[in-house]
């Protein structure tokens, strides 16, 4: 019997790292493998966030178990494992395909192709929570952010022609943190608006002025370009008006221009570009859609359906191989056949049962979780504090120049946004997560009542939550499920957890 394993372990960052948890990950490994007899191949340690793809090391486990064929791999719980679908889909793969045994050792969960689906579905759903609670923490720290765009502030670097400030009280504690004008970009910022808006000036001819001028981009002190340009002209945080997440808001800064000159600039543009005139919304487009034939992308396109101008979406292949004898479907079809899908989903007491587990058992990391990183983010923000005070020290006292102040302290205020940010969305992180786990679940029970009577942006989102991809051949549909709902639905076909 083959019993070699690989133990990965693995912290948020190198400030973790620096901590006990790397180390006491691995002795619960090592514990765990001279427990039940494996043979320890590989130690792989990381320093890296789960929640986006490309961990370095994790590739390495990857590549590591598919050319020597290891047959078990070791995590101490499952959002060490992964916190993003891309690499966990990756794992699901090697489990189901390559016969891949995984063991979260501090759940005592351990999961094969073998295993009964109630078993691979309480994984799935350890690792599902793990996701969602990544995508809560962004939504989380997203709300702060627009909290502080609704109040007049500005939550990220400010644009060309305004600093990044904050304003301390006699002790040197930060009481607000502002936008002002920049004093030296500020003046040629006006000017190129107004020179533009005169029409003595193209784009190119602008840039060039402003190049003899000296104005320079504020984080890579580089030339502006062409574009970098036509940004700042159509900016309307210049006037007041700031631009957050497709919504506009008035801001606290002191604005470089008028609404009138703004509106000139912008006058000058219409007059050299034709507008978009589309502004389409199509249901599924980011779904995954793919031709069965040719394996191209299909993809959408609005179809008039008479001199009224009514119109359809249409959805057909996007043929980049050649001519493909893919149908044409329109989206109300395809909506009709995903509604007769989600129709299969099955959800009942022992499904539910199931899932209350699982979720107490990933609320209780999700705190955990909380708590370290928490920790690591106050200590980070003070560290920085410190790093502010002595780059003005050193200003002040000749040790380094202007530039280098204003590059390095602009540096480090951006990330104390992005930390106070982080934190903010830690700590208003909802308390009910586990009944706001059980409530997803218990949502579905009617989910295709709620699809069916949903705008169409609802039910993109829905999708997105359930499709892995989908695919069209002829008039028949292969809808390719997400981990856990590809259990629940083969559930519903079975009406039976098999074996």
């Amino acid at each position: 019997m083959d019993n070699r394993a690989i133990l990965y372990v693995r912290v948020s960052s190198d400030e973790q790292a620096k901590g006990y948890s790397p180390d006491a990950q691995l002795r619960l490994l090592r514990d765990y493998a001279k427990k039940n007899d494996f043979e320890v191949v590989s130690e792989i340690n990381e320093s890296q966030s789960a929640t986006y793809q490309g961990r370095t090391e994790f590739a390495r486990m990857i590549e590591t178990i598919k050319k020597e064929n290891i047959p078990i791999v070791l995590f101490e719980k499952a959002d060490r494992m992964s916190r993003n679908p891309i690499d966990a889909n990756v794992i699901y793969d090697m489990i189901e395909n390559r016969g891949l045994k995984v063991c979260l050792v501090k759940s005592g969960t351990i999961i094969n192709r073998s295993s009964p689906p109630p078993v691979k579905f309480s994984f799935y759903i350890e690792i599902g929570m793990a996701l969602f609670f990544s995508w809560n923490l962004r939504e989380e720290t997203k709300k702060g952010m627009n909290e502080k765009v609704r109040n007049g502030g500005f939550p990220s670097l400010a644009p060309l022609g305004y600093l990044n400030k904050q304003l301390t009280d006699s002790d040197g504690k930060v009481l607000e943190r502002i936008i002002a004008q920049d004093p030296e970009r500020a003046p040629l910022v006006k000017q190129a608006f107004e020179l533009y808006a005169s029409g003595d000036h193209s784009l190119a001819s602008l840039r060039d002025w402003l190049n003899e001028k000296g104005l320079k981009t504020r984080k890579y002190k580089k030339k502006i370009t062409k574009h970098g340009l036509e940004v700042v002209l159509h900016n309307s945080f210049y006037y007041g008006l700031m631009k957050w997440n497709g919504v506009s808001y008035r801001g606290k800064h002191e604005p470089i221009i008028s609404k009138a000159l703004f509106d000139r600039v912008q006058e000058r543009f219409a007059s050299r570009h034709r507008p978009n005139p589309r502004g389409l919304f199509f249901e599924f487009k980011g779904i995954g859609l793919k031709c069965g034939y040719c394996g191209c992308s299909i993809v959408a396109e609005r179809q008039f359906a008479n001199k009224d101008k009514d119109y359809y979406f249409y959805y057909h292949c996007s043929e980049s191989k050649g001519k493909c004898q893919q149908t044409w479907f329109r989206e109300e079809e395809l909506e009709k056949q995903f509604a007769e899908a989600i129709g299969q989903l099955q959800i009942d007491d022992q499904v539910i049962g199931l899932i209350k587990a699982a979720l107490k058992k990933s609320h209780e990391d999700e705190e955990e979780f909380v708590k370290t990183e928490l920790t690591r983010l106050q200590s980070e923000y003070s560290r920085n504090e410190t790093k502010l005070h002595k780059v003005y020290e050193d200003k002040l006292e000749g040790v380094i120049d202007e530039g280098f102040f204003k590059s390095k302290y602009e540096a480090i205020q951006q990330r104390q946004i992005e930390i106070h940010a982080e934190i903010e969305g830690l700590r208003k992180r909802n308390s009910k997560y586990f009944e706001e786990g059980l409530e997803i679940f218990e949502l579905m029970k009617n989910l295709k009542n709620q699809y069916v009577k949903a705008d169409p942006a609802q039910k993109q989102r829905i999708m997105k939550i359930l499709v892995s991809n989908w695919e069209l051949k002829g008039v028949n549909t292969t809808i390719y499920w997400n981990k856990p709902f590809d259990i629940l639905f083969e559930m519903g076909e079975t009406q039976k957890w098999g074996g």
